[in-house]
């Protein structure tokens, strides 16, 4: 059974929950593993009397939003941008909202008391560590910097390793940034940041998981049967990125160019015409390690095509008569979870039980959510 949405305002810097606002439409809303989250709303305006209540509230990146079922956050972060128009009819107010990823892509990656970014002082260095510990070293350095305070939950333990980092301050990057490279090389780990309720409603906070690489549940998949729990399940087979052989442009020009290779013969062997790529996006990479990395990584993701599957699900598991599945309410389903889907007479997969990962969640309210999901 699905409980009543809610939309709880909350302290950015802090999590305590100061308010809850009225929604005025279905919100939408969306999470995906190393990228930002997303929510939009729209909410009613308070009556005259109590509209500066709302008013002093509406302060973008101070305060935040956070969708809430029953005690259970779905997404949640700071308001980004708020749009009102003065129209005939009951007062809306249009609402955009991130996450601490969002925070992070607006946080230079400095040392924490650093202004002048030429100082080596200015550098964040890091590690010796795992890479997954390296991400965990980042989201602290992210938080040392002045008025850096999130509500974040940090986990320990995480494998150790020999992995290090010295991301130099004048190249004015930001920790999301440095967040995402750190994603992008081969064996990076996944990440998400995971809305919780606490203190019995009265704070919001994130856990900060970290995969090593790979995030996953424990225990056995979750159960989904094409049909019944799972309505719908498109396929979207993409290879505009496909490439064996891989070279990433980074610092440097002409004869003095530094780049990252890797290739492989796999699929050529197996009949594929020969195709090359070039990356640009880390053209301020110096560490030969890393542009290796970048290019063993794009080799491996872009070898073949991508397939992706977009699955419609029921929002809290049961079938289309309202009886129990054994498939999970959304609430309980996490970024990097492993999903089996039996499926039988599709009109383009053969009949078979698939198992994915779930990539992404995206919902309009309390409506049948989509999976994107990597096989």
């Amino acid at each position: 059974m699905s409980g009543e949405l809610s939309l709880l305002v909350y302290d950015t810097r802090t999590g305590r929950v100061v308010d809850e606002w009225e929604m005025a439409s279905q919100p939408r809303w969306s999470r995906r593993l190393s990228a930002p989250a997303s929510l939009s709303v729209d909410v009613h305006v308070p009556d005259l009397e109590h509209k500066d209540d709302m008013w002093a509230l509406l302060d973008m990146w101070r305060f935040s939003l956070a969708l809430v079922e029953d005690r259970t956050a779905l997404v949640a972060g700071p308001m980004i941008s708020a749009d009102f128009r003065d129209r005939e009819g009951a007062p809306v107010l249009a609402i955009e909202c991130g996450d601490p990823w969002s925070i992070l892509m607006r946080r230079l990656c400095m040392a924490p008391t650093a202004t002048n970014p030429r100082e080596a002082a200015s550098n964040v260095q890091l590690g010796p560590n795992s890479l997954a510990g390296l991400a965990a070293e980042l989201v602290e350095a992210a938080l040392d910097r002045p008025a850096g305070d999130l509500p974040l939950i940090i986990p320990t333990g995480l494998p150790a390793g020999s992995h290090g980092r010295v991301y130099n301050a004048f190249d004015l990057a930001f920790f999301g940034e440095r967040l995402t490279e750190l994603s992008q090389v081969s064996d990076g780990p996944e990440l998400d940041f995971h809305p919780l309720l606490q203190d019995e409603g009265a704070t919001i906070r994130h856990e900060v998981r970290i995969g090593a690489p790979a995030l996953f549940q424990a225990g056995e998949p979750h159960v989904y049967d094409y049909g019944t729990t799972l309505s719908s399940l498109d396929v979207d087979f993409d290879g505009s990125r496909n490439a064996h052989s891989w070279w990433v442009r980074g610092d440097g020009m002409s004869v003095e160019l530094l780049y990252g290779y890797a290739s492989s013969d796999t699929y050529t062997n197996a009949g594929w015409p020969r195709l090359e790529s070039v990356d640009s996006s880390h053209t301020s990479t110096r560490e030969q390690e890393l542009l290796d990395g970048y290019a063993t990584a794009n080799r491996d993701t872009y070898g073949d095509s991508i397939y992706t599957y977009g699955a419609t699900v029921r929002w809290d598991g049961t079938d289309p008569s309202g009886r129990q599945t054994g498939a999970p309410h959304i609430a309980n389903v996490r970024l990097g979870d492993h999903v089996m889907a039996s499926v039988q007479d599709h009109p383009l997969l053969p009949d078979v039980d698939l198992v994915f990962r779930v990539l992404g969640i995206q919902a309009t309210g309390q409506s049948d959510p989509t999976l994107e999901l990597l096989n």
